[in-house]
């Protein structure tokens, strides 16, 4: 594994909804940091830097417009933040664009930041950097190799599955993101084939879909090899939304043969009745042709049960718990994907103790400091010392 030594701005353009952070959200990814800076992020303790700083950088306007300004109000506001702090944020404002893009997702109105905002604003900025670094990726990609679909040594296949609102799609999409894996998602692969009727795999589709019952496995697994092949050559890693949907899903791919690659890991999400029932209620209802889409998508939970049994006796599956809000699902699953086991190396004051906490923070891993076993193993040893009496 390779990894970047070159710094990397994180801070992006919002794509989506998701990027959009609510109240809550802000103050999840808050939560996250140090107890130390969590704390002086409350609204109280920022309102006094926040005050001096709008009088410093304001210059007697009532707004402040994406720039310079801005950028060192939202630092002036952050003056009793600890270091490592501002000037992580203060890095990543180096680039013009990024409090451009903070401002596109916090979405003030006319499109500047009142003195009344400030706190909050700058509260959300913090917040928005943890949001993008969630889901950037620091590993390079191995070099891309050519592939055939059947080649199973050069192809990874992941499936990611489960009963509805357990959240597969958003889980998948940051998957792609941070990891790099191709998303293919069976909902869009069966609107593309409804709607080329002409072509077999299309008249099937669109026939199920008529009649108001499942697409046949076959039909699935035929529908994946097609998405797959579609693919440039350059991919070759990819997460499977939302299948198998039942055991016969999983045999149809199989039964597939060198057509399609086998199976490395298959990501099982599982929550509560209760929270599903809760999250379906909340679901916006979809298009009437969706919905014909979502029916035939559907699976029970002892459809999936059977396809989770035969994963498992293959030793590929993984349970992930879907309980909760998708950045903690996210951070469950990092770890499956990451290596084993990474040594970070250098010189003294190089900072590798503040990259191991990042890595652990961000990827999941336990961070085991050399320095501080080395000290628990001295003590072991005087304590040891002392009760012989030496």
């Amino acid at each position: 594994m390779t990894v970047k030594t070159s710094r990397v701005h994180v801070i992006r353009a919002p794509e989506t909804a998701t990027d959009r952070l609510d109240h809550q959200q802000v103050k999840r990814y808050l939560s996250r940091l140090r107890k130390d800076s969590t704390a002086l992020l409350d609204p109280e303790q920022l309102s006094a830097p926040a005050s001096s700083a709008w009088v410093a950088h304001a210059t007697g306007s009532e707004l402040l417009h994406a720039g310079p300004a801005l950028v060192n109000a939202v630092l002036g506001t952050l003056a009793y933040t600890p270091e490592d702090l501002r000037n992580s944020l203060a890095y990543e404002l180096q680039d013009p664009k990024a409090i451009v893009h903070v401002m596109t997702a916090f979405d003030s109105e006319d499109g500047a930041i009142r003195r009344s905002e400030l706190e909050q604003f700058t509260r959300f900025c913090v917040a928005y950097r943890v949001h993008c670094y969630f889901e950037t990726s620091c590993l390079e990609r191995p070099p891309s190799r050519t592939r055939a679909i059947g080649t199973s040594h050069n192809v990874e296949v992941v499936f990611v599955f489960g009963v509805g609102c357990t959240g597969k799609t958003k889980l998948c999409q940051r998957i792609s993101t941070v990891f790099g894996y191709k998303h293919i998602q069976i909902s869009k692969e069966l609107n593309k084939a409804r709607d080329q009727p002409s072509s077999d795999t299309g008249r099937q589709v669109y026939q199920a879909l008529q009649q108001g019952v499942p697409v046949a496995s076959n039909v699935m697994a035929k529908l994946l090899q097609q998405a797959l092949a579609r693919c440039s050559p350059a991919d070759d890693r990819f997460v499977v939304d939302g299948f198998p949907r039942n055991l016969s899903d999983l045999e149809a791919w199989e039964a597939f043969g060198d057509g399609l690659p086998p199976v490395k890991l298959a990501m099982l999400l599982e929550a509560p009745t209760g929270t599903l029932h809760h999250r379906a209620h909340d679901v916006e209802r979809q298009l009437d042709k969706d919905c014909e889409i979502a029916k035939s998508c559907h699976t029970t939970a002892g459809d999936v049960a059977a396809a989770a049994a035969k994963l498992e006796s293959q030793c590929i599956l993984q349970r992930v718990s879907a309980e909760a809000m998708i950045e903690e699902v996210f951070i469950r699953t990092r770890r499956i994907f990451g290596p084993t086991c990474v040594f970070v190396l250098g010189g003294p004051g190089a900072g590798k103790s503040t990259q191991c906490n990042h890595i652990a923070q961000t990827f999941g891993y336990r961070h085991l400091s050399v320095k501080q076993l080395l000290q628990n193993e001295m003590r072991q040893m005087h304590c040891e010392f002392t009760f012989f009496g030496l």
